[in-house]
């Protein structure tokens, strides 16, 4: 496919999925990623006392934010955080000061090899095991999470949902329909992924049901700090030089495009009178609100990869100072940080 008529394709889906959230909006029922969920939340409690929650890392919805801590905290490796542990406040054995810390116990953690937009590398033998674990180890609270709490935690909340909730309860009865019971309960952009739609499916061992996942969604971090993702199939990045990423998806290698290529299309087809859209939260923002050449805005992109922030300024890898995001100039390909105008300008490369 020429890369005129890879364009063409592009803008269609992109007027298409513009329209999509105009008609949502006008119901009420848009809700941007930015404004949804936040902190960690109850999800549901089983009649005989299990807690499940959730939430997302970046988003102050971390295991290690509950008080008390959970008894398990199930989450993908690189969003788990166990080295939080090392940080708890410590205080001499025996000082009376020590029964006024909340630590608590610290919880068993369950850290599963799971890229983002993906599903887990573990069959659902691994689940059903699990689930036994919980009851033998009388397990009454649960944390699971991801970065974003959206699309890995929401194929959590549905197997744990599926198992631990008596059958005559169930609401559903395919994984489309758990996937809304999960987003009512949730999150509307709980469940990220048709491959993640057909893992529920298989390892509930029910129908996948009608097709849940409707729009393109953004993936970065997977593959180095750029990435290309759609929701209609499984990312399998091709991992090129400088942290490039290469989806193999058949609709990007249909676009017969390179990475640069693609972004130069990206960014021409989504700028609308001084603002671009950003596919990662799905608002159109100020072209200040984006580092130079990137296709996600500044905040998303700290989001994703855990940068830095403080009072909504984020921090230059450079000089280590913060800053707002109007005055972020673009993203260190050697470091995958951020860097503001001052270091761009003089050094190019992080000090």
């Amino acid at each position: 496919m020429g890369k005129r008529k890879a364009r063409q394709k592009k803008r269609a889906k992109k007027k298409e999925m513009k329209q999509m959230k105009i008609t949502q909006k006008n119901t009420g029922t848009w809700v941007s990623k930015h404004d949804c969920h936040t902190g960690h939340n109850l999800i549901f409690k089983t009649p005989d006392g299990v807690e499940v929650w959730a939430g997302g890392r970046n988003r102050n919805g971390g295991w290690h934010l509950m008080n008390p801590l959970p008894q398990l905290a199930i989450a993908p490796s690189e969003t788990l955080g166990m080295h939080l542990l090392s940080s708890k406040t410590e205080v001499p054995e025996g000082w009376s000061c020590e029964q006024h810390l909340t630590n608590g116990t610290p919880p068993h953690f369950v850290s599963l090899d799971w890229p983002d937009f993906s599903i887990p590398k573990v069959s659902k033998y691994f689940w059903y095991a699990l689930l036994d674990d919980i009851k033998e180890f009388d397990i009454k609270v649960i944390s699971t999470q991801c970065a974003g709490g959206h699309g890995r935690t929401g194929v959590q909340l549905a197997i744990l949902a599926h198992y631990l909730i008596p059958t005559e309860q169930h609401t559903w009865q395919d994984a489309g329909e758990l996937i809304e019971w999960v987003r009512e309960q949730h999150c509307v952009h709980a469940v990220e992924a048709k491959s993640q739609q057909q893992y529920i499916a298989d390892v509930c061992e029910i129908p996948f049901g009608e097709n849940k996942i409707h729009e393109p969604s953004w993936g970065g971090g997977f593959g180095g700090y750029n990435g290309w993702s759609t929701v209609y199939d499984p990312p399998n990045y091709k991992v090129a030089d400088k942290g490039k990423g290469t989806s193999t998806t058949d609709e990007f290698d249909d676009l017969d495009m390179d990475y640069d290529d693609l972004i130069d299309a990206f960014h021409e087809d989504v700028v609308v009178d001084g603002t671009a859209h950003c596919p990662a939260c799905h608002e159109y923002l100020p072209l200040s609100e984006f580092a130079d050449g990137e296709p996600e805005c500044i905040r998303c992109f700290a989001d994703l990869t855990g940068l830095e922030s403080h009072g909504g300024k984020y921090e230059c890898g450079a000089c280590k100072q913060f800053f707002k995001v109007t005055d972020i100039t673009r993203i260190n390909p050697q470091y995958g940080d951020l860097e503001c105008k001052n270091c761009d300008k003089t050094t190019g490369v992080k000090a």
